[in-house]
């Protein structure tokens, strides 16, 4: 038996992962080891035992382990990792180092700035304040390009689809000094060195580090040489924007892209067609890194919070490592030059350091007044880590924490080294382990973590619980780096020669041009068979190959004869055809596209085969019996070049014709609020509306009077939004207090609060077939809500600045956001994710308006070409509503086609819908005691109804405007022989242009009798049978249509009979001034012309 001495010795050394527990009997203690399951992870690399000297004395053994225990406890005591900060102008949404300079980086702004930083002396070398229009999205020092005396190129690109090349050494002398860079020389005026056009907003571009080219990427990847001015390659695949692009550092034709639907692609620009395959992950991915050691491995920083390690060889087979520590989305990853290390950048505005070969970070670090990151970069010396988030700051941090800057004698970096070995020894045992574990985090950070570890247990619950329910053999479980691909693809090439696969990355061999043409032409031909209905080679016998080519279509071309439901909806608006009509429409559609190629008339669709051949290829045609045209084309004397054939569809562009919409005018001024009128809701039921205003109350209107029903007061800073839900008695409402509120309309009181904005709350949204709720805010998020529970059910991440707006629809995609980054989102609800970025508006988008019949919606900015017209589900650009040339703050949008626009300087205008024209502009007059600047539109709604409109001013009223209803009295003569020669008078009041709204009249020289009805009834005025009961005869709705040119003509006749009426007693009367039309009834050839009177 030892004695106690070595036993309490023996026990403060322990094995890798392991501790001790000591069990005391009255004469001796006994030595146990447990182990914790919680102690490790997965995917974390096993510290290996350390024992360098096992003939070591126990008391040795103890006295170093002591000492490295307060060696890691000095070392997270003092450590201070972060060393400055260098003020920019903007948010830094880009960010590039200069590889030829140590300690040179340059940033972009939102705001068209970028400027060029010296990080040790943190001074200004270059600063161009309008670089480019809008956001500069995208920095990358131009490695080969230099001048005579060695100075480097920067490029910038923006989403003013312009690339620009500066002089990235600024050192001539712009004052008075000479030869020395002050601020005076880097404020001088400057003009970029050349420029490139893309064909879209740029939001990525990267420089190859061996030749003069570089890449950018939109919609497209377009890949440039720095001496042309037109893009030597475009490769184009996917259906959404790339946001991320990068050049491999040794293989200078290999590139890798991330894109909107969730692939991560690789490209080869020695392969025609580019790509060399594509995997589909389960998140959208912001950012891409190659290893600068190992040029196979690439990491991706992901939408779902953490970071992924691939090996480009074999990527189907799923990531090879998998970073979890982050508790919001990962928006910018970097390798250290040594390719040991990583920094990453997210929107939990820390900054993490991994080691590569570990899953968990080994050191975070943060600040209280940074926000979120938008760019993290290691410095070329690998010491330094160069951080920009959206608070205009550039930090500069230690890539390690503890570590000391500045001159060290030999004795005390001998003892630095001392304390890192024994630190590095003991790294696995108890006391050192939990000290370099352990982690200062913010108590956000910490609540989100254990959120997202409760989340993560569930969902691993649910999987095994349903394993375990589900019969034997039919779902196995899948690991963590598995799941990292939904699925492989890899493209075939029509027209490359040799086709690269991603897996073994082996070259296979593909049919020659010729045959590949020949199949390609024979499969168009035989797709279009059905509807052509004549014969596309002369002389070929229709009853022999028709059981031939009805099998191939059903094989083959199953599912290509109808559009897809998704695509087919984008026909009509919803509700008003069947599936089946669709389908025949479509039909006839193709058969007169391919009909009209002979046709004259200009609005018809042609169907024509679109030819792009080399000049020493030879053309023909042939004709068939029937006289219809025949596709023929001869391939004689090919010689390699390249062979474009097409079917296209070509519309003829003409003018749609607009619809008649009547005037508008105010009706009423309601006060009451003592701030800006900021959001304004309508109830479903149409009896009263709810306004928010800067003076934090809610307030209830009723509709028809104006009058006030209810003050509701509970917010602390203005309301920004309101909603009221169709399915249950709730209103909601949100401001910039951060708080989302639902409010009970039964008892008036707030019963749910909806935590989780990090700022403040500016739109809403309720679905309108869901018990779901979206907000969105300043911290660039949008929220979707389960409004019955509280629990938050998806986090919208991908927009760069503050989401103004939001609306939701039935149908896909069901939320719609609109955000001051300039662009729009259109989200996909089930899975949280992104369908589609518009980039079209140049400015901040503020408001959005959702057609309320049709799978179309509007958007509106400031500046030219401000509000445009979007088709649904893919965001198809319709058109724009131009004239408005200020900053719209509200679109709203009725089921007539009126579409109504208010800017912040009081301006309205009234458009047709359908074509973008407008009828109507007028401003808004300041109300007695407001200031002219005061003039402004905030927000807007239409009724249930679509006939009144209800605005919040900046001048804390809230005006209705309603439509001005036209009165037409025709009076005339009749040749009916039941009628003695009289005058016959009808009302014809028309609302949003439709006949829905029709009236019976009663008449005298001076006023006219209106009654609600849904017929217009001409009444008999001058009989002399003097009875009370007057006839009125009945003009069906659709009789009297109104053109353009505002003249009334009796659309059809047989619509038109008399029917017996009785006048009504209750009646209220109208009357006016009327403006003289002339109309023409066709009734009968023998009725004489009438003259009506329009009343307003």
């Amino acid at each position: 038996m030892t004695n106690e001495s070595e036993l309490l010795t023996a026990a403060a050394v322990s094995t890798s992962g392991a501790a001790f527990r000591f069990l005391v009997t009255d004469d001796m203690k006994i030595k146990a080891i447990t182990r914790s399951q919680a102690d490790g992870h997965p995917s974390d690399q096993k510290p290996p035992s350390r024992n360098p000297d096992p003939s070591m004395h126990p008391f040795a053994k103890q006295r170093e382990y002591s000492r490295a225990v307060i060696a890691s406890k000095m070392d997270r005591m003092f450590a201070k990792p972060f060393i400055g900060a260098i003020e920019c102008g903007d948010g830094v949404y880009g960010m590039a180092r200069d590889s030829a300079r140590l300690g040179v980086v340059a940033t972009s702004g939102a705001m068209g700035e970028l400027a060029i930083h010296d990080v040790p002396t943190r001074q200004t070398l270059l600063n161009v304040p309008n670089a480019h229009q809008g956001i500069v999205s995208s920095l990358a020092f131009s490695h080969t390009s230099k001048s005579l005396r060695g100075d480097s190129r920067l490029l910038s690109a923006g989403l003013d689809k312009h690339v620009r090349m500066w002089d990235a050494n600024r050192s001539t002398d712009a004052g008075d000094d000479a030869g020395l860079i002050d601020e005076e020389d880097a404020t001088a005026e400057q003009k970029p060195l050349r420029t490139w056009t893309a064909n879209a907003g740029v939001n990525c571009i990267t420089h190859n580090l061996l030749h003069p080219t570089f890449a950018t990427a939109s919609n497209a990847i377009q890949v440039w040489e720095e001496a042309r001015t037109e893009p030597v390659e475009t490769y184009t695949w996917g259906h959404d924007n790339i946001s991320a692009l990068k050049f491999s550092p040794t293989e200078h034709t290999i590139m890798a892209a991330a894109a909107g639907d969730r692939s991560i692609s690789l490209w080869d620009t020695r392969v025609a067609g580019g790509s060399i395959g594509r995997i589909l992950t389960p998140f959208k991915m912001n950012d891409l890194s190659f290893n600068p050691i190992l040029p196979t491995l690439l990491l991706s920083a992901g939408e779902d919070h953490n970071l992924y390690l691939w090996d480009i060889r074999n990527m189907g087979g799923g990531a090879i490592q998998i970073y979890k520590d982050h508790v919001a989305a990962v928006t910018s990853c970097d390798w250290s030059p040594t390719g040991q290390q990583i920094a990453s950048g997210g929107w939990d505005r820390t900054v993490r350091i991994w080691d590569k070969n570990h899953g968990r970070s080994s050191d975070c670090y943060h600040t209280k007044r940074m926000q979120r990151l938008m760019n993290v970069q290691y410095s070329l010396d690998s010491k330094y880590v160069l951080t920009g988030s959206d608070d205009g700051n550039l930090r500069i941090w230690k890539a390690r924490a503890s570590e000391k800057i500045g001159q060290m004698d030999a004795r005390e970096r001998d003892r630095i080294n001392y304390r890192d070995s024994l630190r590095e020894r003991w790294s696995g045992v108890g006391e050192v382990r939990q000290v370099e574990r352990r982690r200062n985090l913010p108590k956000a950070i910490r609540n989100a973590s254990k959120l997202k570890k409760t989340m993560v247990d569930s969902q691993k619950t649910k999987e095994e619980n349903s394993r375990l329910h589900t019969q034997a053999g039919q779902t196995k479980p899948k690991s963590e780096k598995k799941k990292s691909v939904i699925k492989e693809q890899t493209l075939f090439l029509t027209y490359s020669l040799v086709i690269i696969q991603p897996s073994t990355m082996s070259a296979t061999t593909l049919p020659t041009l010729e045959e590949v043409i020949d199949k390609n032409l024979k499969r168009g031909r035989e797709l279009f068979y059905k509807d052509l209905e004549f014969s596309l080679e002369s002389g070929v016998d229709e009853s022999a190959n028709k059981a031939k080519l009805q099998s191939k279509l059903a094989d083959e071309y199953k599912g290509a004869q109808n559009l897809p439901p998704s695509l087919a909806a984008q026909e009509g608006p919803r509700g008003k055809k069947s599936r089946k009509a669709d389908a025949e429409d479509i039909s006839a559609q193709t058969q007169k596209a391919i009909e009209g190629s002979t046709s004259k008339k200009p609005d018809e669709q042609s169907l024509i085969l679109h030819k792009s051949f080399p000049k020493n290829v030879n053309e023909s045609a042939s004709t068939s019996t029937n006289g219809s045209s025949s596709i023929v084309n001869s391939y004689n004397n090919f010689e390699g070049t390249k062979l474009s054939q097409q079917l296209m569809k070509i519309k003829n562009q003409t003018q749609a014709k607009p619809d008649y919409h009547p005037q508008w005018k105010l009706m009423r001024v309601i006060s009451g609020h003592l701030g800006w009128v900021r959001c304004v809701a309508v109830e479903p039921d149409n009896k009263w509306f709810a306004t928010g205003a800067g003076d934090r109350t809610i307030k209830i209107w009723d509709l028809a009077s104006g009058e006030l029903k209810l003050s509701l007061t509970g917010h602390i800073s203005t309301v920004r939004g309101l909603a009221v839900s169709n399915r249950h008695p709730y209103l909601f409402s949100c401001g910039e207090d951060k708080m989302v509120k639902c409010w009970d309309l039964e008892s008036n009181k707030v019963i749910r609060h909806y935590h989780g904005h990090l700022s403040g709350v500016y739109a809403m949204a309720v679905h309108p077939t869901l018990d779901l709720l979206v907000t969105s805010g300043r911290d660039s998020v949008a929220r979707v809500w389960d409004m019955r529970t509280r629990a938050p059910v998806h986090v919208l991440t991908g927009h760069k600045g503050t989401v103004g707006a939001v609306a939701t629809q039935d149908a896909d995609p069901q939320i719609i956001t609109g955000s001051m980054d300039s662009t729009v989102k259109l989200w996909d609800l089930a899975a949280g994710k992104a369908m589609t970025t518009l980039t079209h508006h140049k400015k901040s988008v503020r408001s959005l308006a959702v057609h309320p019949t049709e799978y179309s919606f509007a958007s509106g900015s400031a500046g030219g070409n401000n509000i445009k017209k979007w088709k649904c589900p893919e965001g198809q650009f319709v058109h724009n509503f131009s004239g408005h040339d200020a900053v719209i703050n509200s679109l709203s949008l009725n089921a007539d086609g009126v579409l109504f626009s208010g800017a912040d300087n009081g301006s309205m205008s009234f458009w047709d819908y359908k074509t973008g024209l407008p009828f109507q502009s007028m401003s808004d007059i300041p109300q007695p005691g407001s200031l002219d600047a005061e003039a402004g539109i905030f927000c807007s709604t239409f009724d249930q109804t679509g006939s009144r409109l209800i605005t919040g001013c900046a001048d804390k009223t809230i005006k209705m405007y309603k439509e001005v209803s036209r009165v037409f009295l025709l009076g005339g003569t009749t040749t009916s022989s039941s009628l003695s020669s009289s005058v016959i008078v009808a009302l014809f009041a028309l609302a949003g242009g439709a006949s829905s709204s029709l009236s019976s009249i009663q008449t005298t020289p001076s006023a006219v009798s209106v009654y609600s009805s849904s017929l217009a009834l001409l009444r008999d005025t001058g009989s002399g049978s003097g009875s009370t009961g007057s006839g009125f005869f009945t003009l069906l709705p659709g009789c009297l249509k109104e053109s353009c040119d505002g003249k009334m003509q009796l659309s059809d006749a047989s619509l038109c009979h008399v029917s017996k009426y009785h006048h009504k007693s209750n009646h209220s009367t109208h009357s006016g001034n009327g403006v003289k039309t002339t109309a023409t009834l066709s009734n009968s050839p023998s009725s004489s012309t009438t003259v009506m009177n329009v009343f307003d």
